[in-house]
C-alpha cells in the first residue's frame, strides 16, 4: 500500500489567503519539525521506520517525496520502484506515510520548506530508525 494523499484547499479574498487541510486528523501527532534543505540538488534519505508514521506538508516552494514499502528492514528488496509525490506550497495537501516505509526527499525549488509531523517521540523514533544508502532505490523526480 503506498502513502496516501490528504487533499487541502485554499481560500483567498481581499484580506489575504488561507490554506487549510480540514480532513487531516492530527490526534496521533506527538511532535513536528521543519526541513529546509541547503539546495535543490541534495537528496535526503533513504530513511524509514517500522512503526513510526509521518505526515509531510510543503509550506514553501516545492518538494519531491519518494516512498517505498519495506517488508524486511534487514534485507530490503532493492527492485522496489518508489512511489513519487510532488508537493507544492500553492497546492495544499498532506502525504501520510505509515510505518513500514522509507522516504527520500528533495527540494524542487530554492528556499523550500517541508513541515513533518510524527506520531512518535524522538526517543521512540531513534530506536526505530533505519537508514539506507541513496543508491538502494532509484530516486524518481516525476510521478
Amino acid at each position: 500500500m503506498p502513502a496516501s494523499r490528504i487533499q487541502g484547499a485554499k481560500f483567498e479574498d481581499h484580506r489575504g489567503e488561507m490554506v487549510f487541510c480540514n480532513d487531516l486528523d492530527l490526534s496521533a501527532v506527538q511532535r513536528f519539525y521543519r526541513i529546509k534543505p541547503a539546495n535543490t540538488t541534495l537528496v535526503r534519505g533513504w530513511q524509514g521506520h517500522r512503526k513510526e508514521s509521518k505526515w509531510f506538508h510543503c509550506v514553501r516552494g516545492s518538494f519531491v517525496l519518494n516512498t517505498v514499502r519495506v517488508e524486511n528492514f534487514e534485507s530490503p528488496d532493492e527492485s522496489i520502484r518508489p512511489d513519487v509525490y510532488n508537493l507544492q506550497a500553492d497546492s495544499p495537501e498532506v502525504v501520510y506515510v505509515t510505518g513500514g516505509m522509507c522516504t527520500a526527499i528533495k527540494a524542487a525549488a530554492p528556499d523550500s520548506e517541508l513541515l513533518v509531523f510524527s506520531d512518535c517521540s524522538v526517543a521512540d523514533s531513534t530506536a526505530d530508525d533505519y537508514r539506507f544508502p541513496l543508491e538502494k532505490w532509484e530516486f524518481r523526480e516525476n510521478e
